[in-house]
């Protein structure tokens, strides 16, 4: 509306039809900043500088809650920056536990899109998303976390680590790989690190985890390097259809000779994204994973024999298994219990995506068991 003004702050209840989570400050009204709460500010005109008068805080402990989203708007109340990494240890893996498991980061937004940091230090009065592990719970920012800083330097690592980009025209979204030796390809909490998804965008790109994968979409993923050439790394892609997209990577450390794949399974292909940047025009919108697939390899990928290899599942409720990456086949699931016995089963045309109703099972350690076109595949899934 007319009498909205440029501060806003991050409401997760339920979204304004027109400003979504975002709840402005209205013209001719007087407000307090409240202490250790976010703040989005936008000048009417060019650049500038804001002024904010107020006491020195002690200890900052805004609350956080679950809500339409686990989003929450923090910030740095002190006249100082804050220790990232000391942040997330006392609120993330110590025995606070208020961040979720696969948000150990906060969320900041550079302009152009939210990056998650852990490691590193944050300006002073700069606001920050956390994800709330908790329906109702409290962060802290205390005098612990001050750092003194002249600069914020740019550092160097060795990791072996990898950008994947898509760009559509008008803007450009990026997920990131890195490997080492003491990761898995399953949830490494602090490592992965899940996809800011706050507030709606029309582009997005993200990977979900190999190994005991919940439909998490991971902006950052820490993966084996041991098994750098064996990992099939599902890529989700939110997308609309008619706009061409530019996929490319920046690679960094990785070993000599390594290629990096696009695997496009819909179509039946494999881009080398090494070579050069992939240019495709989709004929549909695209929001999900299973169409796409990340492999990294010493030698030239193409289509194998193995339709169900890069098939993923997980349960989206108690009730809903989803199964992602099926060929366009007739498919059988059968699920059995931990004595062998066959409790469910069904069969269908999958098209990429299916999901099965488990609606009648009973909590408890399932083996799932797809067939399709001549493979086979076994997987555990887990009722709660």
């Amino acid at each position: 509306s007319a009498s909205n003004r440029g501060i806003s702050s991050y409401n997760n209840a339920v979204p304004d039809a027109t400003t979504g989570p975002w709840s402005y400050y209205q013209g001719s009204s007087t407000e307090t900043f409240g202490i250790g709460v976010g703040y989005g500010l936008k000048k009417a005109t060019g650049s500038g500088n804001f002024t904010f008068t107020g006491t020195m805080p002690t200890t900052v402990t805004p609350t956080i809650t679950q809500g339409a989203n686990n989003w929450n708007l923090v910030g740095n109340s002190f006249p100082s920056y804050m220790d990232v990494a000391a942040f997330i240890v006392s609120n993330g893996v110590s025995e606070t536990d208020q961040l979720s498991d696969t948000f150990q980061a906060i969320y900041v937004w550079d302009g152009t899109s939210y990056n998650s940091l852990t490691t590193g230090y944050l300006q002073p009065g700069q606001a920050f998303f956390v994800n709330s592990k908790v329906s109702s719970g409290t962060v802290s920012i205390t005098t612990a976390m001050q750092s003194h800083q002249t600069s914020i330097p740019f550092y160097k690592t060795s990791t072996p680590s990898l950008n994947l980009s898509v760009s559509n025209g008008l803007s450009t979204k990026k997920t990131q790989l890195n490997y080492f030796n003491d990761k898995t390809n399953g949830l490494d909490p602090g490592f992965d690190i899940g996809m800011f998804n706050g507030v709606a965008s029309d582009l997005s790109i993200y990977t979900h985890l190999i190994e005991n994968n919940e439909g998490i979409a991971l902006g950052r993923q820490a993966l084996a390097i041991s098994e750098m050439e064996s990992q099939i790394i599902p890529i989700g892609l939110q997308a609309e259809a008619g706009k061409e997209l530019t996929f490319s990577i920046e690679a960094l450390n990785l070993p000599n000779g390594i290629e990096v794949y696009l695997e496009d399974r819909a179509a039946n292909t494999f881009s080398s994204l090494t070579d050069g940047d992939l240019k495709i025009t989709l004929n549909e919108d695209v929001n999900g994973t299973g169409k796409y697939y990340l492999q990294l390899s010493s030698s030239t990928l193409s289509i194998d024999k193995d339709v169900l290899e890069r098939v993923s599942m997980y349960t989206t409720t108690n009730a809903n298994l989803r199964i992602v990456g099926l060929p366009i086949a007739n498919t059988s699931v059968k699920l059995f219990n931990l004595i062998g016995k066959e409790v469910y089963r069904t069969s269908f045309k999958s098209n990429n995506i299916q999901n099965v109703s488990l609606s009648k099972l009973s909590k408890g350690l399932y083996i799932v068991q797809i067939q399709s076109e001549g493979s086979i595949l076994n997987k555990k899934i887990i009722l709660e």
